[in-house]
């Protein structure tokens, strides 16, 4: 399925393991004013399980009051044909699980929003900035709740994770990789930015090539028994103090 205008999910909406759906690709008219998909409403429910691609959208690539379920075959692409997109690659404000692969690129905003509930489950993997797709803030901005089980790669963002308010766990099956990829992070790997924020990392997180901190901590950070936290070990600059508490 090809749609140049988006997608709007009141209810209950299944993309089989079969279907593709493609939203402003093939150089389309640009979504003016609209998602690439909008899952709005707080009963809508979005199941995945196929391939979805979004391009050329005004607002944002997803935007979702309601469930979204990536099931662990499918994959989301937002941004990645060169054409920008306006907006978060993905604002969640319910419910949004990812078991499968999403990969965002060139966006105005931020790679992900959220203030809801985001769970990047086991392995499944989230690519931000990863194809010289620059996102124009940050990778990752959580205001709630976001739980790692997978893989997440950064770069060429603002701030790699921005944790303003909420609860960030990068479990112990978690691995958060920022600035791996030549990416360029323009301000620090990870943000946890005002009380009552609480970043605790129980898995693996890899940051290098920052323009400021790789780390800097304004609320509670807590590093687990047996977590590994590496800054600057491969070969990627870090202009500022690996860890400013």
């Amino acid at each position: 399925i090809t749609v140049e205008s988006g997608l709007v999910n009141e209810c209950s909406f299944d993309n089989t393991i079969i279907s593709n759906l493609n939203f402003g690709q093939n150089g389309g008219y640009r979504c003016i004013g609209f998602d690439g998909i909008s899952n709005e409403s707080a009963s809508a429910n979005f199941m995945n399980s196929g391939a979805i691609a979004i391009d050329n959208a005004s607002l944002g690539g997803i935007f979702s009051s309601g469930t979204f379920n990536n099931a662990a075959s499918a994959t989301i692409n937002i941004g990645q044909n060169g054409v920008n997109v306006d907006g978060d690659g993905i604002s969640s404000f319910s419910t949004f699980t990812n078991s499968g692969t999403i990969t965002i690129d060139n966006t105005s905003s931020r790679g992900i929003s959220n203030t809801g509930n985001f769970n990047n489950a086991a392995n499944a993997t989230i690519n931000i900035g990863q194809n010289a797709g620059n996102i124009g803030l940050d990778g990752v901005n959580n205001i709630t709740v976001f739980i790692n089980e997978g893989i997440i790669n950064v770069d060429n963002v603002f701030t790699g994770v921005n944790n303003v308010s909420g609860q960030f766990d990068n479990t112990s099956i978690g691995t958060i990789n920022i600035g791996q990829n030549d990416g360029n992070i323009s301000f620090n790997g990870i943000g946890n930015s005002s009380s009552p924020a609480v970043f605790t990392n129980s898995g693996t997180i890899i940051i290098d090539n920052t323009s400021n901190e790789g780390i800097e901590n304004q609320a509670e950070f807590n590093n687990a028994a047996n977590a590994t936290i590496n800054i600057g070990q491969n070969d990627g600059r870090n202009e500022g103090i690996g860890i400013y508490n």
